[in-house]
Order: C-alpha cells, then sequence, then structure tokens
C-alpha cells in the first residue's frame, strides 16, 4: 500500500508541476555526502525543475520486499475548447499577470510579511484552488491599510510570486508624504463641432446615457436640460448648458463642499502644431 501511495502521489507532482515537502524531516544524516551528490530534501513546497520530466519512487516492504519505478511526465496536452463559453471565460477571467501590493510599519516588518505570503502560498497549492492567486491580490490591494513600507510585485501565479521573492526581485520604498492629487487636462484638440449631436444621433447607447444624465440633474434641482428642441431634433450640446452655468458664477451654497483644489495641474492643448 505505501509503494502505491508513493506511485500515486509522484503522478500527481508530475501533473500538477510541483514538489511536495517532506514533512517529518528534520536533520540530516551526516554521514551522507549531501552536497557530494547533488542531494537536497524537500522542506517547502516548490516549482518543478524546468526541463526534468523523471521521477523515482523507492519503497521498501515490511516483509523484504524492495520495489523501484521510475515515471515519466505524459506528453502535453493542450486543454479542451470548453463547450460552454460561460465556463470558458470564467477560466480567463482568473489568468493574467497579477500585482501583489505588500504594506507594513518597517522594513523588518515587510519583510517578515513576505516569508508569512511565501509560506502561506506554499502550504495551499494553486492548482487546488483557482482563484486563490485573484483573492489574495484584492486582499493586499484593496483591504489592507496602507502603510509607510511598501513593495509591489507583478506574477503571472503562485510560483513566479515565491520565487520572485525568495529571490527579492522587488525593491521595497517609504512613503514619506502623503499622495497628492494631479489633474491633466489635454484640451480639445482630439476633437471636432458637433461631435456630441453625431454620437447622440447614431450611437443608442450614448444617447441613453444623456437622457440618464439629464434625468439626473433634473432630479438634483437642476433648472436647465441636457436636452432641448433644435431644429426639430433632441439636442442641446452640453457644453452649451455647462458655460451658461459657469458664466453666471454662482456661488456654492453654504453647507455645500467647493471645488478640489489639485496639488498640481498641467494643460495641454492636444492636437495643436
Amino acid at each position: 500500500m505505501k509503494g502505491i501511495a508513493g506511485i500515486i502521489k509522484a503522478a500527481l507532482m508530475l501533473e500538477r508541476g510541483f514538489i511536495l515537502p517532506n514533512h517529518d524531516f528534520k536533520q540530516p544524516n551526516p554521514k551522507i555526502p549531501w552536497k557530494e551528490w547533488n542531494l537536497k530534501i524537500p522542506i517547502t513546497q516548490r516549482p518543478w525543475p524546468r526541463g526534468k520530466k523523471y521521477i523515482s519512487v523507492n519503497n521498501f516492504g515490511f516483509g523484504g520486499t524492495n520495489g523501484h519505478v521510475v515515471l515519466e511526465a505524459a506528453p502535453f496536452r493542450g486543454q479542451k475548447a470548453s463547450a460552454i463559453a460561460g465556463d470558458d471565460s470564467q477560466e480567463q477571467a482568473g489568468q493574467g499577470r497579477k500585482l501583489y501590493v505588500v504594506t507594513a510599519n518597517d522594513k523588518t516588518a515587510l519583510s517578515q510579511v513576505m516569508k508569512n505570503i511565501v509560506i502561506y502560498l506554499e502550504q495551499r497549492p494553486e492548482i487546488f484552488q483557482k482563484d486563490l492567486t485573484g483573492n489574495l491580490a484584492y486582499t493586499l490591494g484593496q483591504r489592507r491599510s496602507r502603510l509607510q513600507w511598501r513593495a509591489a510585485i507583478p506574477a503571472l501565479n503562485s510560483f513566479e510570486l515565491i520565487e520572485a521573492i525568495n529571490g527579492e526581485k522587488f525593491t521595497p520604498g517609504k512613503e514619506t508624504e502623503p499622495l497628492r492629487i494631479g489633474f491633466i487636462l489635454t484640451g480639445q484638440g482630439a476633437q471636432w463641432y458637433a461631435m456630441g449631436r453625431e454620437l447622440y444621433e447614431q450611437y443608442p447607447t450614448f444617447a441613453n446615457s444623456i437622457h440618464r444624465s439629464d434625468q439626473c440633474l433634473a432630479e438634483n434641482g437642476a433648472d436647465w436640460s441636457l436636452i432641448g428642441k433644435s431644429t426639430g431634433r433632441y439636442w442641446k450640446p452640453l457644453t452649451d448648458s455647462l458655460n451658461r452655468r459657469v458664466g453666471q458664477g454662482r456661488k456654492n451654497k453654504q453647507g455645500q463642499r467647493g471645488p478640489h483644489q489639485p496639488a498640481i495641474m498641467h494643460c495641454y492643448p492636444a492636437g495643436t502644431y
């Protein structure tokens, strides 16, 4: 039974592409020349070495039976196209390179957080959890506080992330001042007169968006409309309405928020020569 279990374990490692750690290993035998024979005992989960496709299984039975089997990885087969488009789209949604943002109060704590991530990933093979890396990237980027020391690591999968952390393929940095907002205005050089009118008349999605925006403005007390009768067609340029309101110089009422004050504002008239 032990031999069969070893063969199943070896076959799964070949198929899944990772090496499982030795759970009970503590100290190596000093009488064995480990470095000379290029031998290592895996104590953590690691990716399967590239270019290697063989694995051997030894078993020594209680009654004296000795067995040795060498397994070879099966030829690669492309994944069959999913018969259900929804299933295929769900698989593709979880693929792609992701950005993992790690923060801590100091550099030592940041290093410890990195080690904890490695341990967490090694204990949870990604092959059994399709959404593992997606959930990890979301939690680190959206559900954690932004502390002073930060590091961002792009990775395609959990193995690549582990290799990047263990190989220190990232540059930690310290945020010394709060982030500031900067506005960049490209001007209207890339547009033309009545472009919005053409969109409104030819694209129902754009027209529906204008109607919804007009309804929202009316519900919030606007006494002007984005849409008006002009030569028999329902259209009134948005810029005319906005410019009219700005030209009136109406001040903010008491209790309302004023305009945002950016740290930097850069204007560039796109399309001018």
